[in-house]
């Protein structure tokens, strides 16, 4: 396992992605071996560099397609984790038993306690690993670091309560190179086993592979972050995920629907694919559920504040599916049948959200928020 340093964050060579070095040297990223206990490292998300919709036509501008090569397709994977013990270990065996693949594993621990940090030592010696201890907070935090620390040019994304298929990864590079406009992904997300009679396991079906290339057409691809794959260069180019957004941060979710968001607007595509496969085992009880649709729904709404706060009304059809079809029909459809998890309480959250994103000032280069700490006001504009 290899320890990532404060260097590997900070020296990241990111002229391939058409953005400004993060500072400091470029001679490499050094890797020092593990030293036992794992120390802290701090994360800054880099800012200011060109505008998005410059860097998106730098990188999207290719004639010679990607190189050809005999090896076996290689990705990253980035698991992020804060407080889960030793559950953790079972998502790690899961990604390093994929086939057809060779596999980079970035661990990014944001624990409180020592308990994950002790379960990942298993993997010490193993040099596909590379396990970093963090005291951010938030999920997002925790994805832009380990993208900064990944080597590949496609990073696959899940979360520490969910085992992978053993050709999830290699599906997934499949469908993320049928074009190379395509910036995120999303895969299936099925339920592992559980009581029906006591809660729920959040999922994600997909029944057919779907690349949507605007954002008018947003809602045929909602993805869930536990089966994420994204194209390394343009995502990092448009500043990563939003960190204001999604659990532990200000606007509670939707940080992943944010980001697909983002890279149609700036001309990428999204995909789907039902090829691609991860077991999701994070049960939750029935309380817990109006917990997750409180937080859930408001990230969402969120998140798609910004479009309108941009007078970007390709946008409203995706809100029309959202409030109306999976906020309001859904539920009280499935209410009326007698389903417990169902209700129509999510459309105000929904609102709830979008009120509290229209008031939130917007860095307007790469739609993110802006962070609570910053006093200056920069209203959006649309693009001429």
């Amino acid at each position: 396992m290899n320890h990532a340093t404060r260097e590997d964050t900070d020296h990241r060579d990111t002229s391939a992605a058409g953005l400004p070095p993060s500072g400091g040297s470029q001679a490499g990223r050094g890797r020092s071996a593990w030293p036992g206990r794992p120390e802290s490292v701090r994360y800054t998300p880099a800012s200011g560099g060109e505008p998005v919709q410059r860097q998106m036509a730098v990188l999207m501008r290719s004639d010679s397609g990607p190189p050809q090569s005999s090896d076996p397709p290689a990705v990253s994977v980035v698991v992020c984790t804060r407080n889960r013990g030793c559950q953790v270990a079972g998502t790690i065996r899961s990604v390093l038993a994929s086939v057809g693949t060779d596999i980079e594993l970035v661990v990014v621990d944001q624990s409180t306690d020592d308990e994950t940090a002790d379960a990942v030592t298993e993997w010490s010696d193993d040099a596909r690993v590379r396990y970093v201890r963090s005291d951010t907070v938030g999920v997002s935090r925790g994805r832009n670091l380990g993208l900064r620390l990944a080597s590949h040019p496609i990073v696959l994304i899940t979360d520490d309560d969910v085992e992978v298929q053993p050709d999830w990864a290699r599906n997934f590079r499949t469908a993320m190179d049928q074009a190379e406009r395509i910036a995120v992904g999303f895969c299936r997300v099925v339920a592992g086993p559980y009581d029906d009679t006591r809660g729920f396991v959040p999922n994600h079906a997909v029944d057919e592979p779907l690349v949507v290339r605007s954002l008018l057409s947003k809602s045929r691809a909602r993805g869930m972050g536990a089966g994420m794959a994204v194209r390394l260069a343009p995502v990092l180019a448009m500043g990563g995920f939003d960190e204001e957004l999604g659990p532990g941060a200000r606007m509670r979710s939707g940080e992943d629907r944010d980001l697909a968001a983002r890279c149609l607007v700036a001309g990428w595509w999204v995909c789907q694919t039902p090829t691609a496969e991860v077991v999701h085992t994070g049960f939750r009880t029935w309380g817990e559920g109006r917990s997750l649709a409180r937080r859930d729904w408001y990230g969402i709404g969120a998140a798609y504040a910004k479009h309108v706060k941009c007078g970007r009304w390709a946008i409203l059809p995706v809100l029309a599916h959202e409030v109306v079809w999976q906020g309001l029909v859904q539920p009280v459809g499935r209410w009326l049948l007698g389903e417990r998890k169902a209700g129509p309480r999510r459309m105000w959250y929904f609102v709830g959200g979008l009120i509290a994103g229209l008031r939130t000032p917007l860095e307007r280069p790469h739609l993110l928020y802006r962070p609570a700490t910053s006093n200056t006001v920069e209203p959006c504009r649309l693009a001429s």
